[in-house]
């Protein structure tokens, strides 16, 4: 196995300077490409490990740093502090990242994954670039605005009954994995004050579901996924499966596909 990592900065939307990340095994042809949209408080390199089993079977990554989050913020004061339209912004980053991936794999499909944050941004994303990919993954989603009962802090989450060991027990039940993200300078963080809603990417889309041309629609197939995907079992999402396969398919995309958490662990 040899796997590759190129380190790039890309032009964003409005003139940004985004960081980007490309990671696959120069041993193997590749086969596809498999985008990362990652979650708040974290960054892209966490993916790296992970998915490497999909690299040395022929798939590009491609994967960036949020604004607000990992090498893409000028320092860690800006750790969380989406800046104005930031949402907004950040889809727009995403579709220029899968320019780019384009351009350098024409002749390959590529796979748009979005985990938590993420997946917020990727339904976003496929309302008004769904004809630039070939498919969909929610991880660890939820349909915009679609909340059933009280909100729970995810640090007061009990694992297997058992009081939490530290307020990020509900990231994994690896302590290992727990303790890593822990020591993490670029992880842990949660959005500034006054950035909730510039971090909203639910804004229009989230209210109604828009009908979209015969021009713009791209049929590409779609999958959700209820729990998180990495190395290590993480807890389940709480998601409405039949809501969130609405979105897609309003957006042009279908063979929408649910899994239940346990299909997710590995």
């Amino acid at each position: 196995m040899a796997i590759r990592e190129r380190t790039f900065r890309f032009t964003g939307a409005e003139g940004a300077s985004i960081a980007g990340f490309r990671w696959a095994d120069d041993a193997v042809t590749p086969r596809a490409v498999l985008q990362v949209a990652h979650g708040m408080g974290e960054h892209a390199r966490r993916y790296k490990a992970p998915l490497e089993p999909l690299m040395t079977g022929g798939w590009v990554i491609y994967a960036d740093d949020h604004r607000a989050h990992g090498l893409t913020v000028e320092g860690p004061e800006q750790l969380g502090d989406f800046g104005e339209h930031g949402a907004e912004l950040i889809v727009e980053d995403l579709h220029e990242l899968t320019s780019l991936a384009r351009a350098e794999h024409p002749d390959l499909p590529i796979i748009l994954l979005g985990h938590s944050l993420g997946s917020f941004f990727a339904q976003a994303y496929v309302f008004d670039h769904s004809k630039a990919i070939d498919g969909l993954v929610l991880s660890g989603t939820a349909a915009f605005g679609d909340r059933r009962g009280p909100a729970k802090r995810l640090d007061e989450i009990r694992m297997d009954g058992e009081a939490p060991r530290t307020p990020y027990d509900w990231l994994s039940r690896d302590p290992a994995e727990v303790d890593a993200y822990i020591a993490d300078p670029l992880c842990g963080f949660s959005r500034k004050p006054g950035s909730e809603q510039r971090a909203s990417p639910a804004s229009p889309r989230g209210c109604a579901i828009r009908p979209r041309s015969p021009e713009s629609a791209r049929t590409c197939p779609s999958m959700c996924s209820s729990a998180t995907w990495t190395r290590s079992t993480t807890t389940s999402g709480c998601c409405s499966r039949s809501s969130i396969a609405t979105r897609p398919r309003a957006c042009g995309t279908s063979r929408s596909r649910s899994i239940p958490a346990a299909a997710t662990r590995c």
